[in-house]
Parts: C-alpha cells; sequence; structure tokens
C-alpha cells in the first residue's frame, strides 16, 4: 500500500499538543525554590541582628520595653552573666503592677554578636501592650530583654516552607493538568490521545 493510500485510510497524523506547560510548571517550581530561599535568608539575617534591638537595662539605667505584640519577653543576662538570682529584676507593667520573672528553664539559649553577647536566665509573659518599666538590682548586673530567639529561628522556616509548597503545588497542579490535557482525545486527534 502506499504513502498516499496510507494516509487516506488513517487520516494525517495526529497534532501534537504544547509542551508549554511543562515549562510553565517547572518555572513556577524554580520561582518557588528562589523566593522561599530569599526569605529564608532575609529572616535568618533579621534574627541574627535582634539582640541588638533589646531593650537593655543595669542597676544604674533601668531600661523601657515597648510592648506591641503581647506574649513572652526573655531576660537575658549580658557583661558579667550573673545569675537570675543575683540580678533582681523586676519588671512593671503598663498598668503599674509587677510582673513576675520565672527562670528560663532547662537548656540553654544563648547569642554573640558583634556588639553584645547574652544568656537566657528568665521569662515574664507581658499580657498586654504598652510600656514595661524593668528594673536591675545588683550593680554588677546587665541585662537584655527581648523575645525568645528560639523561637524566633523557627520561624524562619515556617514562611519559607510555606511559599516553598504552595508554589510546588501550584507546579504540580500545573503539571498533572498539561499531561491530562496532552492525552484528551480531540476531533483533530481524530479521537486518539497523545501521551
Amino acid at each position: 500500500m502506499s504513502a498516499e493510500a496510507t494516509s487516506a485510510a488513517f487520516g494525517a497524523p495526529p497534532r501534537r499538543r504544547s509542551r508549554t506547560g511543562f515549562w510553565i510548571a517547572g518555572g513556577v517550581a524554580l520561582v518557588a525554590f528562589v523566593a522561599a530561599a530569599a526569605l529564608g535568608v532575609t529572616r535568618f539575617v533579621d534574627t541574627l541582628g535582634q539582640p541588638d534591638g533589646y531593650a537593655r537595662a543595669t542597676a544604674s539605667a533601668p531600661a523601657v520595653l515597648r510592648v506591641d505584640h503581647p506574649g513572652e519577653r526573655i531576660v537575658y543576662t549580658e557583661g558579667t552573666k550573673l545569675p537570675l538570682d543575683r540580678l533582681g529584676v523586676r519588671v512593671v507593667a503598663p498598668g503599674g503592677s509587677t510582673v513576675t520573672v520565672l527562670p528560663y528553664g532547662s537548656g540553654s539559649l544563648t547569642y554573640d554578636t558583634s556588639d553584645h553577647s547574652g544568656r537566657a536566665v528568665g521569662k515574664f509573659t507581658a499580657s498586654a501592650q504598652g510600656s514595661y518599666r524593668i528594673v536591675v538590682a545588683d550593680p554588677d548586673g546587665e541585662i537584655a530583654v527581648g523575645t525568645n530567639l528560639f523561637d524566633d529561628l523557627i520561624g524562619i522556616f515556617v514562611g519559607p516552607a510555606i511559599v516553598l509548597g504552595a508554589g510546588l503545588l501550584l507546579a504540580a497542579a500545573i503539571l498533572v493538568w498539561t499531561i491530562l490535557a496532552r492525552r484528551r482525545p480531540t476531533a483533530a486527534d481524530g479521537g486518539i490521545g497523545i501521551g
């Protein structure tokens, strides 16, 4: 049978559908990886710099801690790094009541930046927005008060993980849609799906 007869009998070869969806899926996945990495690096750098912005107090210079988001705050000892029971830390809430300062607990939470070095020794709950006055009794005591660096470090991974996960899910959805679309029979295919 000649080529002309074969074409006449079976029709023109089926038309290949576009592979554009594969490229789009790959592009979305790549963008998700880059965006997640950039967000992770940015948050990591911001977290490393947080101790420089902590409120600091000594016996001669009490501190005022501004709390915009209530929650747990950590007391870090700096300088000679005295223990909590020697520091005599007193925290006064915006309403004038005294806030209980508890020992930090088990585990070690430290930081060491170019300007400051500290170790967690205490914690308290800032339950309301406002300015908290922080006083140190020991003349050799130096403290910094801020957020929990451990929680902040965990937070570094949450945002990037969400960005990456959403991007990969979108890329997977585009990929599946493209594969299914390429297999779906059309009139131009003569009713034959293309793998």
